[in-house]
């Protein structure tokens, strides 16, 4: 295949920068959205499935500082968000991308995947985060496979849930966004339907029973394993527990729990 110079920039293949130009548009159409974008907006995008201006909305909150805490380490630039909150990132151009795939467009979703997701995070390197690691890798390969996964993370409805999961971790504004009829909170990061826990971290549902302190044990990434340990836990999420555990240990002992499970008076 021959190279072709069109603009300064080089094509691997025949019409590749008339797809980047058209990702490029997309990309910079929603550019219009500033600071005044909040919550309503963002959920808007995310139930449309516009995963790129859901992604812009966010850069933006991230730069101007809405994030209470960075899930990466005190090394990341806090108000760049691809290095802050990776996951984010990869959640939204990852169901992006498998979009592009099932729709049968896979040219359009290799140069997207060059350009938007191999450009931040090559081959190889680390995101700093397990959970984050296991996203990327998952996207990797299915830019590389012949046809759409038939079993992937990726679906409409798990990545808008993962998406206000990690908001309500890291974005105070959004703490008590989208959250389902009969969900209660439990613990700082965690929510129960019923008899099953989910945590907000790694989005995984636990057994039945899962009480606080298990939750608690499995972000807190238990050295002891008493439970299976958190692949999203972060820093940012331990430091939450560990300063509100020894209040809430001491609230225990003050008022044992009573037979059903329910603190005492």
């Amino acid at each position: 295949m021959p190279i072709i110079f069109v603009e300064g920039r080089v094509e691997a293949y025949d019409g590749e920068n008339e797809e980047l130009d058209t990702l490029e548009a997309e990309i910079v159409q929603v550019e219009q959205y500033d600071n005044q974008l909040g919550p309503d907006d963002l959920q808007a995008c995310l139930r449309q499935r516009e995963w790129n201006r859901a992604l812009d909305i966010l850069t933006h909150m991230v730069r101007n500082g809405a994030a209470a805490g960075n899930a990466v380490n005190a090394e990341a630039n806090p108000l760049d968000i691809r290095r802050a909150h990776p996951e984010l990132v990869l959640l939204l151009r990852g169901q992006a991308l498998f979009d592009m795939r099932k729709m049968g467009d896979a040219i359009r979703a290799g140069a997207y995947h060059r350009n938007y997701i191999r450009a931040d995070y090559p081959h190889d390197s680390s995101t700093g985060i397990e959970f984050a690691d296991k996203l990327l890798a998952e996207i990797h390969a299915m830019v590389q496979s012949e046809a759409p996964p038939r079993k992937c993370c990726f679906n409409d409805k798990k990545t808008r849930r993962s998406v206000n999961d990690y908001l309500k971790i890291y974005f105070p504004t959004f703490r008590n966004v989208e959250i389902e009829d009969g969900v209660v909170p439990i613990g700082l990061f965690g929510e129960r339907r019923g008899n099953e826990v989910r945590c907000l971290a790694c989005h995984d549902f636990k057994k039945k029973k899962y009480s606080e302190k298990k939750l608690y044990y499995h972000q807190l990434n238990d050295p002891e394993g008493r439970q299976a340990r958190c692949p999203a836990s972060t820093e940012y999420i331990r430091k939450k527990i560990r300063d509100v555990l020894p209040r809430r240990e001491a609230a225990t002992t003050e008022h044992p729990p009573l037979q059903d499970g329910t603190q005492g008076p």
